[in-house]
């Protein structure tokens, strides 16, 4: 037969209270003691101060958590600081390389046209003189070849002004004509070299 185990419960807890018995004559022949069940009280006192310590440790918990949270944000704020500072300074390095840029083809396309511009000055005094149909054909196909070099490198300065917004664009409604008149002024003569023909 196997031995049965009962659990014990904790005794009651009482507080006791010792009373005089008094007669008329005012004799105290003797006491009498009155006891009160304070054992759901001190239970109840045990559970909130149980509930105190574990409401402590959760608070010292849960402030360790933020305090752990606000190192983390703050170095994020920092490295956040750190790239924002080297975004700006490359922003700045580029502005500074695209002005640079800027007035370097500036200067050298206000040298590369004066030279055009004294060739035109020569093709135009060529074809003021009296010519054979071939010879004034030729004239104008060279002055319609440096109109285009020039136009060229005044559209790569225009390029530059736009990229360091230095310029505004304009735009407008413009025939294609003379872009395509032009262009296969230019590229006749090679045609011709590679045995082709071009039409417009």
């Amino acid at each position: 037969m196997k031995p049965s185990y009962q659990r014990k419960t904790a005794p009651p807890l009482c507080r006791g209270y010792l009373y005089p018995s008094l007669w008329l004559s005012g004799e105290i022949p003797g006491y009498f003691t009155l006891y009160q069940d304070i054992t759901e009280r001190r239970l109840a006192e045990q559970a909130l101060q149980e509930t105190n310590e574990n409401l402590e440790q959760r608070v010292q918990e849960r402030t360790y958590s933020l305090s752990v949270v606000n190192n983390e944000l703050r170095k994020e704020n920092t490295v956040r600081a750190l790239i924002e500072d080297e975004l700006r300074q490359a922003k700045a390095d580029a502005d500074a390389a695209n002005l640079g840029k800027t007035r370097f083809l500036a200067a050298a396309s206000h040298d590369v046209l004066q030279p055009l511009n004294a060739a035109r000055l020569f093709t135009s005094a060529l074809a003021q003189q009296q010519h054979s149909e071939a010879t004034t054909q030729l004239i104008e196909n060279l002055d319609g070849s440096l109109k285009a070099a020039e136009t060229l490198i005044s559209a790569i300065l225009d390029i530059s002004k736009l990229d360091a917004g230095a310029l505004v664009p304009n735009r407008s409604h413009f025939s294609l004509t003379t872009l395509f008149e032009n262009l296969n002024t230019e590229f006749t003569a090679l045609a011709n070299e590679k045995a082709c023909s071009s039409t417009l």
